[in-house]
Formats: C-alpha cells, sequence, structure tokens
C-alpha cells in the first residue's frame, strides 16, 4: 500500500469538496460582475491543474507540488470570500460605495472605477482597508487561464461587525479611503515617502506607520469635514499602538486642519469641542510636524472639494433640526425630488403621476452631511438634551443615553440608505 498516494487523494478529495462549495456559495453573494469572474476563473484554473497532475501523483514530486499549490489557492479564495460581503443585508455598503466612487472619479482621472468589497468582521472594532486583495490569485491569471478583466484598482473595507449600525462610527471610513488613495494616487505616494524621511523617526518597518495614518486622517477631514474627527475623538480607543499615533495626536491634526475655518458657526462649534478633548493623552508629533502632514496632503488632493470652505452650518442646522424632531428618515430633508401631480383625465376621472424635479435630486443631503449633523446633535447640549427628553430619558442616566444614542444611529442608517435609494430610483428613471 502506498501510503503517500493514498495521502495526496485524500487530499484532492478534500480540495474538490472545496471547489464544489465555493462555487455554490460564490453564485448566491451579491458580488458585482468583476468578482464572480474572477472566483470561476480561479476554480476553473485550480480544477484544471489538479486534473492535470491526478495522473503522475504516484510517479513525479511535481504533481505532488501542484496539489498542494492548488490546495492553497483555493484557502486563499476561501478566505477571500469569507472576509467580505458579510454586511449583505444593508444599504451601507453601497453608500460607501457612492462616496468612494465620487472621490475615485476626480482621483483616477481616466482609470476604470475601482471595485470595493465590503466585509463586516464578527472580531475586530475598527476599520481596516485592504488594496492588495488580488495579490495571493496572481498565479491564475498570469497562466492565462483566463480572460476575465479585472479592475485597475480593488479594495476591500472592512468594518467592525459589533458597530456596524453605529452609523456615527461610519465617519471612519474617509480615513480608510484616504490609505485607498495613497495606494494609488502617485502624488500621494511620493509625497508621503518625503513626508517620511523627513520624519524619519515616525518610520515603521513592519505595518502603515504612523505617518501614513496621519495622512489618512488629514485626508478624512478634507474630504468629509470634523464627523471623522470625532470619529477618533470619541469612538477610538486612548491606547497607543505600533502602527497607530496617540489619540491627542489625531485630534490636533483634525483640529489645526479646521482652524482656518472657523468663521463658519458649523466649524467653529466642531473646532471648540476637538479642543476640549486635546487637553488630556500624550503627544508624539509637534504642530508643525502636524501642519506639514496637512499641507502635503491638501496638495496632491486639490482637486477635491474641501468640505470645511465650504460653509456647512446652514445644511448642518437644518439636519439637526429634523433629527432633533424624529422627522421619518424619508422627509428628513427641505424637499423631495419628485412632486404628486394630481389631473383630470377626458372621462372625468383623477389621474395622479410623479413629476421629477431635475433641480431637487443634488439637494439631498450627502453621507457626509448626515454623518456631521448626527455628530452636532450628539455632542451639542442644545440638540442633545431634548433628544434624550424626547424618548422619555434623562442626561443623568447613562442608560437613557445610550438607547438615546441608538436610536440616533438608527435615524441616520436610514437617512442614509434612503438617500442613496433615491437618488438611484431617480438616476434609473432619468436614464430611461
Amino acid at each position: 500500500m502506498n501510503v503517500r498516494l493514498i495521502q495526496q487523494q485524500g487530499r484532492v478529495r478534500l480540495a474538490r469538496e472545496m471547489l464544489s462549495r465555493l462555487r455554490k456559495d460564490a453564485a448566491q453573494r451579491p458580488w458585482g460582475k468583476w468578482i464572480l469572474d474572477l472566483i470561476s476563473a480561479v476554480l476553473d484554473c485550480i480544477r484544471k491543474d489538479m486534473d492535470e497532475a491526478i495522473p503522475d501523483l504516484e510517479t513525479d514530486d511535481k504533481a505532488t507540488n501542484t496539489i498542494e499549490d492548488c490546495a492553497r489557492h483555493a484557502d486563499s479564495l476561501q478566505m477571500l470570500m469569507e472576509s467580505t460581503e458579510r454586511a449583505t443585508g444593508r444599504l451601507a455598503p453601497q453608500v460607501f460605495r457612492e462616496s468612494f466612487a465620487k472621490l475615485a472619479e476626480i482621483l483616477l482621472p481616466g482609470a476604470k472605477p475601482p471595485e470595493i468589497l465590503i466585509s463586516s468582521l464578527a472580531g475586530p472594532r475598527n476599520y481596516s482597508m485592504d488594496t492588495k486583495i488580488l495579490e495571493g490569485l496572481k498565479p491564475v491569471y498570469e497562466k492565462g487561464y483566463t480572460e476575465v478583466q479585472f479592475p485597475d484598482h480593488s479594495a476591500i473595507l472592512h468594518c467592525p461587525g459589533p458597530e456596524f449600525e453605529d452609523a456615527l462610527q461610519h465617519a471612519a471610513v474617509f480615513h480608510e479611503f484616504g490609505h485607498a488613495f495613497r495606494a494609488w494616487v502617485k502624488g500621494l505616494q511620493a509625497s508621503g515617502k518625503a513626508l517620511e524621511n523627513k520624519l524619519p523617526r515616525y518610520s515603521v518597518p513592519e505595518g502603515t506607520g504612523l505617518v501614513q495614518e496621519l495622512e489618512a486622517d488629514a485626508f478624512a477631514v478634507r474630504v468629509a469635514g470634523p464627523a471623522p474627527g470625532f470619529a477618533v475623538a470619541f469612538k477610538a480607543g486612548d491606547t497607543e499602538s505600533v502602527t497607530h499615533p496617540p489619540r491627542a495626536d489625531r485630534i490636533a491634526l483634525a483640529n489645526l486642519y479646521l482652524e482656518p475655518f472657523t468663521d463658519d458657526e458649523y466649524i467653529h462649534w466642531a473646532h471648540t469641542a476637538l479642543q476640549d478633548e486635546l487637553e488630556s493623552g500624550p503627544h508624539t508629533f509637534t504642530d508643525e510636524e502636524l501642519k506639514e502632514v496637512c499641507r502635503s496632503v491638501d496638495e496632491n488632493i486639490s482637486s477635491v472639494h474641501n468640505y470645511a470652505s465650504s460653509e456647512p452650518y446652514g445644511r448642518i442646522k437644518s439636519l439637526a433640526d429634523r433629527i432633533c424632531s424624529y422627522v421619518p428618515p424619508d422627509i428628513l430633508y427641505n424637499k423631495l425630488p419628485v412632486t404628486v401631480i394630481t389631473e383630470k383625465t377626458d372621462n372625468g376621472k383623477s389621474q395622479s403621476h410623479l413629476r421629477w424635479n431635475n433641480d431637487t435630486i443634488d439637494d439631498l443631503p450627502s453621507m457626509k452631511d448626515i454623518l456631521n449633523a448626527g455628530w452636532y446633535v450628539r455632542l451639542n447640549k442644545k440638540y442633545w438634551e431634548p433628544f434624550v427628553q424626547g424618548l422619555g430619558g434623562s442626561l443623568d442616566n447613562a442608560e437613557d443615553e445610550f438607547k438615546a444614542e441608538a436610536k440616533l444611529n438608527r435615524l441616520l442608517t436610514k437617512a442614509m440608505e434612503t438617500v442613496h435609494l433615491m437618488k438611484k430610483f431617480f438616476q434609473d428613471r432619468r436614464g430611461q
């Protein structure tokens, strides 16, 4: 009895079972065509290599190595599938993609739109961005077994499972977007390396490094305003890590970035709120070093509109007022993009139809506006106290505040999802 052959045959059987399961699982996932094509190509490649190696298992060590490679590729594919799209029941991933796509149009002109997968992890409590998801599968399409057209850029955005309903924390996704665009935009790469050379004591041999984290923070505040700074100040942990700067440094950077725009009432309020959180905690970077990070990011994404300079107070206050009135999310806006028109037909009957208002669809609040309004309600006692009291609670009771924040998060989540659906429906109708 050839024990080695029996072992290899058992490995082949397990690999075949995994391939069958993976193909079935992939078909049931609501992914874009490109990733389904990729999975199909990988599966076909693994099966082809395996079929060619099986006859030589007993005599050829190369065949054994091929089977081991096939099993490893199958494991990589399974990890990819298990780590993505666990949040399939929510619209939040589509909302994230929409914001990401708008930035990509500006920062990656001429490139095919990047593909982003969303993962909701059960363990980690932070967000992260992986821009190397295809690295482990390169051998498949380098062999020429498939003509699948892969995207120029792709990423997985990992979101924390336990906090996926925490809309206030969603502001952190703009920090992760900063990491992705740094990897893809040559100007950001070059300036980032130059910064690390200027500040060598902060570079980290392994991991993203302290400077890169601060660059992502500056990117987030520029494109989304104070909300990402609040997510760091009130949602991030206080402990310093090997790859991330102290919380106090990250708050200081957000505050320095907002400082020139405090003529706007909302930005002034946000600057003060962050300043109050700045008094405690260790600092690693000097103010001048933090300003250098901000300048570097500004120079390389100057084409992206600066949220803090757009006088957001009117938009944020209007949304905050409506949130505190517990207005249903679908009418959380000043105007809807449709008007119901009722007309008399020739036979005297009434007939109603919708008239699309082309000038109002762009007036709907963005994800950034909704998140900033949410933080304005949560941290501004003028709004937060009546919000909690309206739910029958009191600011003297921590449990009442916890329940009120959960209610606020549900309102914000539904508002973002509804705006997304309304825009998509309008765009689909307009394209007909």
